[in-house]
């Protein structure tokens, strides 16, 4: 993909079925991810693909110097699993998925050009790691929370994906982080390290381009290889992150009891030792 666009353009429109969830588009070397699946943009196997492959066209593209990835939802980005998709699956098809989220994140955090976040509203769970592979993230100050609430769940969150947030969060907030599980709000998302901006809705795509715009008139060259260096410790632990393997034993019966009880909007009954 080497075409110069003046003007925004679809760029999932020029790949026909390759992109159900996802809309692409370019304009002034930016290129531009929205989430199209639902209001909540639930993820699958399918739509996490679709995540990895829009991150491939991008860093191949030489005309694309940066990315702003955002949700069409105004207001939610991402709200993690489908939770009746993930209760339908068994512990394999479990298994394969988490691995899916692994791999799309490690990509995310592996993207070479520099990439915003644009969080229109809520995101959750997976939404939020996902996102926060990115290097920066503007926030919708009125209603939109964010919620590592992996440990709620009855599981946890890989060692790599950890050191991922620590980059962004710092040490001392770690455990707030991914201990708790509780919801953030804008203010003490930015306080935590989480988000680099909040403002109102109908500014983020606006000051999001005025960002990246002014990126623009840097030499790229050395962004890219200071983010690597900053990432490199971190990009190898999600080449070979041992922690993987407690996943397995952890996708038990607390974690089909967290998944129903979404699904049935109940407080779960976990069963602790």
């Amino acid at each position: 993909m080497q075409t110069t666009l003046s003007t925004k353009s679809a760029v999932s429109a020029m790949l026909p079925g390759i992109f159900k969830f996802l809309r692409l588009e370019k304009k002034d070397h930016i290129g531009y991810i929205y989430l199209a699946k639902s209001e909540n943009n639930e993820l699958d196997a399918d739509f996490l693909n679709e995540i990895i492959l829009a991150h491939d066209l991008f860093e191949a593209d030489d005309d694309v110097w940066g990315v702003i990835w955002t949700s069409d939802s105004p207001s939610c980005f991402c709200s993690g699993f489908d939770p009746r998709y993930m209760h339908s699956l068994d512990k394999a098809g479990k298994m394969m998925t988490f691995h899916k989220l692994f791999k799309t994140t490690h990509r995310v955090f592996a993207f070479s050009k520099p990439e915003l976040v644009l969080l229109t509203g809520y995101a959750l769970a997976a939404g939020s790691v996902i996102m926060m592979g990115a290097d920066w993230r503007f926030l919708n100050e009125d209603k939109a929370r964010i919620s590592f609430p992996e440990v709620m769940l009855g599981i946890s969150i890989p060692s790599a994906m950890i050191a991922m947030l620590r980059l962004h969060a710092g040490e001392q907030n770690l455990s707030r982080l991914v201990q708790m599980g509780d919801s953030i709000k804008p203010q003490e998302a930015l306080k935590l390290g989480i988000v680099n901006e909040i403002m109102p809705l109908a500014d983020l795509m606006p000051a999001g381009e005025r960002f990246m715009k002014r990126l623009f008139q840097k030499p790229l060259g050395g962004f890219r290889a200071v983010k690597k260096n900053l990432r490199r410790d971190v990009l190898a632990l999600f080449e070979n992150d041992p922690s993987l393997g407690d996943f397995e034993e952890l996708m038990g019966a607390n974690f089909d009891e967290a998944l129903l009880s979404i699904i049935e909007k109940r407080r779960p009954k976990f069963n602790n030792p």
